[in-house]
Order: structure tokens, then C-alpha cells, then sequence
């Protein structure tokens, strides 16, 4: 082999062995990269058990009070349910306008959950549906929005449980309780009354109560009177926020 070819393949040999260095070089660079993520790992693997115990108590300290809370909650719902049990009990074996009373306000410390017992307590006889009114009024005037709202789905009730007489209780505890907003459902129900001085029209209107047959001509007036009287308690409580007086509704 002459000197030339010698040459060029030294040249070649000493290519390779750069060529194979820097490969190296390229395989260290990347273990040395991998060396902390399996640190890592090895790290979490060691103490992963402590990290478990940790959240765990974490996580149990956290939820103490909303198990504890849920509890007594349940237990605050047993005892309303006792009681008001005893309340409804004592309200409908009431003989004397006294203890029915006692009975509706005892119920009416109950807020928005004495709605639907003393509601349906508007149906009851002349000492039921007085009771049951003032305990409404009640209610009304601690918790209106809650109160109103009920009030509006009676008159608007499309399955007709209630007799006319609740409407027209229901209408005074809409100007008691300031159902001004509201407000539009008791212009509908005037207007409605306005239209019966046309007899032909008593029928359809009467179609609303449950006891659609004891509402007669002799019961519209008074019953516009008492929509009327609402109406113009909302309109000057409509008028004082208005004015800047603070309200329930704003």
C-alpha cells in the first residue's frame, strides 16, 4: 500500500473513532439527563406512605366540621318534624280562637317551612282560617320573598285546590307581606274581577276556586275591594323604595 492510500486510511480510522467518541459524549449526556427523574421516582417511592398519611388526616380534618354539621342538621330536621307534628296537631283539634292562634304562631317560628301547613290551613273553618292567616302574616314579614312566592301560586294555581275564600286571604297577605313584585299578578286577578259586571262571565271566572260553586255574584264586590286595598298598599310601598327607603326587593 503506498504512503497515500496509508494516509487516507488513518484518516478514515480517525474519523471513526471521533465519530464514536462524540456518540459517547451524546449517550452520557442523556443518562445524566434520565439521573434526577429516577431520583424522583426513587424519592416519591420512599416516602409515598407519609405522603398517603398526611392527606388522609388532611383530608379528614377538613371534612370533620361538614360531617358534623350534616349530623346536626339531621338531627334539626328530626326534631322539626316532631314538633311540627304537635304544632299541627294541636292547631286542628283547636276548638277556641286562642289556642288556634298559639298553634299558628308557634308554626310561623318556623319560617319558610311553616308555609304549606299553615296555607293549607286557610281552607280549614272560620277559626282555622284566622289562625292560619295571622301566622301567614308572620311569615310574610320575616321571610316576604319566600312568602310571596307562595301566595303568587296560589292565585295562579292551575289544578284549583284552593277555595275562594284562600284567595281572598291570600290577597290581603300580598299587601300585609308587600308583594310588590308580584304586583302584576293581583292587577290581572282586578281586571278578571272588573270583567264579571258582565254575569255571563261569573262561571268561567269561578272555574279557578275548588269550591267554584259557593262564589257567587254577592262575592265580587267585596272581593274587588279587598284586591283594590292590596294594590294600593303595594303602590305606596312601591313608592317609599322609590323614594330611597330600603325594601325587601331591592
Amino acid at each position: 500500500m503506498d504512503p497515500d492510500q496509508r494516509l487516507s486510511a488513518l484518516e478514515q480510522k480517525v474519523e471513526a473513532w471521533q465519530m464514536l467518541d462524540a456518540r459517547l459524549k451524546s449517550i452520557e449526556d442523556s443518562i445524566r439527563k434520565m439521573s434526577p427523574k429516577s431520583s424522583l421516582r426513587e424519592w416519591i417511592q420512599t416516602f409515598s406512605p407519609l405522603v398517603t398519611a398526611i392527606a388522609v388526616f388532611a383530608i379528614g380534618f377538613i371534612f370533620k366540621d361538614s360531617v358534623v354539621q350534616a349530623l346536626e342538621r339531621e338531627k334539626l330536621d328530626l326534631s322539626y318534624v316532631s314538633n311540627v307534628r304537635d304544632l299541627i296537631k294541636g292547631f286542628d283539634t283547636a276548638q277556641e280562637q286562642s289556642s288556634a292562634d298559639s298553634n299558628a304562631v308557634a308554626l310561623a317560628m318556623y319560617g319558610r317551612f311553616s308555609l304549606v301547613p299553615l296555607i293549607e290551613r286557610l281552607q280549614g273553618g272560620d277559626v282555622a282560617q284566622l289562625a292560619a292567616e295571622r301566622g301567614l302574616r308572620i311569615v310574610g314579614s320575616g321571610d316576604p320573598a319566600a312568602a310571596c312566592s307562595a301566595f303568587t301560586r296560589i292565585l295562579l294555581d292551575p289544578a284549583r285546590q284552593y277555595t275562594w275564600q284562600a284567595h281572598k286571604a291570600v290577597v290581603r297577605l300580598m299587601g300585609a307581606a308587600e308583594c310588590v313584585p308580584n304586583s302584576a299578578v293581583l292587577d290581572a286577578y282586578l281586571a278578571d274581577l272588573r270583567s264579571l259586571s258582565d254575569p255571563a262571565r261569573l262561571p268561567a271566572f269561578a272555574k279557578r276556586f275548588s269550591n267554584q260553586g259557593a262564589f257567587d255574584a254577592e262575592n265580587v264586590d267585596a272581593f274587588k275591594t279587598q284586591v283594590e286595598d292590596s294594590l294600593a298598599i303595594l303602590t305606596v310601598s312601591r313608592a317609599r323604595a322609590d323614594s330611597g327607603e330600603k325594601t325587601w326587593w331591592k
